[in-house]
C-alpha cells in the first residue's frame, strides 16, 4: 500500500480516501493535506498541534484479521517544523477505527534534523494484540506549537533488514554488507 497524497486535493477538508482523522481541535486545520510544502513534488500531510493536544490519522482497513502475524513497516518522509527533539510521531494499531481509546503505541519515529526531509520507518512486528487498523498519532507535550509533514507513506509485509553496513572502496565503489536474515 502506498499513499503519496497526490490525488487527495489540499486544504482543510483534504484527506485520503478511506482514512479517518481525529483531532482535539474543533476543525480540520490541524491535520490535512497542504500545498505550501512541496519539497518532494507532492502535497504532504501536515500534523499541527498545540498545548497537550493530539491528532490521529487512521489508515484504511486492509481487510485482514490482525496485523500481529505480519511484519509491516511504515516508511515515510517527515519534516520537522521547529524542534525535532519535541516532534515525534507515534505509530500504532487500533482495534476499532472509530475509537482512539483502542490506540496502542508500537513504535515512535522522529526526524533528527530541523527543516530536512528524511526517510523514516517503524516496524509493527512487535505488536501482539488483535487490532487491524494502523494509525499515526502526534501529541504535544511541552505546550508549544509543533508541526510534522509526511509524504509517501508505504505499508509492506517485507522484513526490514538489520545489521546492514556500507564500506567505501576507492572513489566510486561501495560494498554493501548484510548478514543473512531470518525468514520468520
Amino acid at each position: 500500500y502506498c499513499e503519496p497524497f497526490a490525488d487527495s486535493g489540499y486544504g482543510n477538508d483534504a484527506f485520503p480516501t478511506g482514512w479517518k482523522r481525529f483531532t482535539s481541535y474543533n476543525n480540520n486545520d490541524y491535520l490535512h493535506i497542504v500545498s505550501d510544502n512541496d519539497a518532494v513534488d507532492n502535497r504532504p500531510l501536515r500534523f499541527h498541534i498545540y498545548r497537550d493536544l493530539y491528532s490521529y490519522a487512521v489508515l484504511p482497513d486492509f481487510v485482514i484479521d490482525s496485523v500481529k502475524h505480519l511484519n509491516i513497516s511504515v516508511s515515510m518522509w517527515s519534516q520537522s517544523g521547529t524542534n525535532p527533539a519535541e516532534e515525534f510521531l507515534e505509530v500504532g494499531v487500533m482495534d476499532n477505527m472509530d475509537d482512539i481509546a483502542s490506540f496502542v503505541v508500537v513504535d515512535t519515529i522522529q526526524n533528527s534534523d530541523v527543516g530536512c526531509w528524511q526517510e523514516l520507518s517503524a516496524s509493527l512486528s512487535n505488536y501482539n494484540g488483535n487490532g487491524r487498523f494502523i494509525a499515526l498519532r502526534m501529541r504535544e507535550l511541552s505546550g508549544n506549537w509543533r508541526s510534522i509533514y509526511l509524504d509517501h507513506i508505504e505499508i509492506s509485509d517485507c522484513n526490514i533488514p538489520t545489521g546492514v553496513s556500507a564500506t567505501l572502496h576507492g572513489r566510486r565503489t561501495v560494498r554493501i554488507n548484510a548478514p543473512e536474515q531470518s525468514s520468520t
